[in-house]
């Protein structure tokens, strides 16, 4: 009755039936005892440090560490600079620091003899990073095996450069079909042949920019001719300042990672529904 008394404008009738649904919440609410839901305690467990751990014996060490601390859930660091942890048939390459070894099956085990629970965390459009070339002896340049097979595949600045000059890395064009092709055929490596809990999607985004200052991605090939083909227009000709067109250029964009997010989720729902997914996000503006 309530919406019928508000339209009403039955103030004084709409406002009492108010106080008395707040008094049986209050009346009913519980107080002891289990609360509904699980608590989750999680920790990012990054490349890095799995790879110091050496093998699964020193990885051990560091989920007896996490146990003892409450931790019940592992975000673990399966792809990072376009490189898989593990042995794999779907990327280029399998990261050389972790060559010989296989820490997301390690990590798997290990998880789940501890009652936690493993998710894979993925770098999804970044795929390239300056600071890893280092670690594995090539030059700062190198784009990484993903990029060095499929230069077509490179999200693009206003200016044509792949590199973001900011954070040193290399990103994906989300507008590219067989980009997105090719990370669900990562994802479904991954819960294919790993018995994992979730799946959580990391750089699920565009490289931050800067549209005042004409710091702008999003150009690659594969999003450049799209984006003509819908308006006749070249995103590369469109500014702030054109209104309407740019913000069509905004809203393709987000489509992108919409569409990127939403072929994700319906492989997970349709073939392993009990895998949880989850992204990775910054609570930055629209044209991030």
């Amino acid at each position: 009755d309530f919406p019928q008394l508000v339209n009403q404008q039955n103030w004084a009738a709409a406002r009492q039936q108010w106080l008395e649904a707040r008094q049986k919440l209050w009346e009913n609410y519980p107080i002891d005892g289990e609360r509904a839901g699980a608590e989750i305690r999680a920790v990012w467990l990054d490349r890095g440090t799995i790879v110091q751990a050496r093998g699964e014996a020193g990885l051990a060490k560091i989920f007896d560490q996490l146990a003892q601390a409450g931790i019940n859930t592992v975000f673990f660091e399966t792809v990072n600079a376009g490189y898989p942890i593990y042995p794999t048939r779907v990327a280029p390459q399998q990261n050389p620091l972790t060559q010989g070894w296989d820490p997301l099956a390690s990590g798997v085990k290990l998880a789940h003899e501890r009652g936690m629970e493993l998710h894979a965390w993925l770098w999804t459009f970044a795929t390239a990073n300056q600071r890893h070339n280092t670690l594995v002896n090539q030059p700062t340049s190198y784009l990484g095996p993903v990029l060095t097979a499929h230069p077509d595949w490179a999200n693009r600045d206003s200016r044509g450069r792949v590199w973001h000059e900011r954070d040193g890395k290399a990103y994906l064009d989300p507008a590219n079909r067989e980009v997105r092709s090719y990370i669900l055929r990562l994802v479904g490596e991954i819960v294919y042949n790993y018995d994992v809990d979730g799946i959580q999607l990391d750089y699920i985004r565009y490289p931050f920019q800067d549209p005042n200052r004409n710091f702008n991605f999003g150009y690659g090939t594969a999003g450049r001719e799209q984006f003509r083909q819908l308006t006749g227009v070249d995103p590369i000709s469109v500014s702030p300042r054109d209104s309407q067109l740019w913000q069509q250029w905004v809203n393709f964009r987000v489509e992108q990672v919409n569409t990127m997010v939403r072929e994700v989720s319906q492989l997970l729902r349709k073939q392993y529904p009990d895998v949880i997914f989850s992204v990775a996000v910054f609570p930055h503006p629209e044209q991030d």
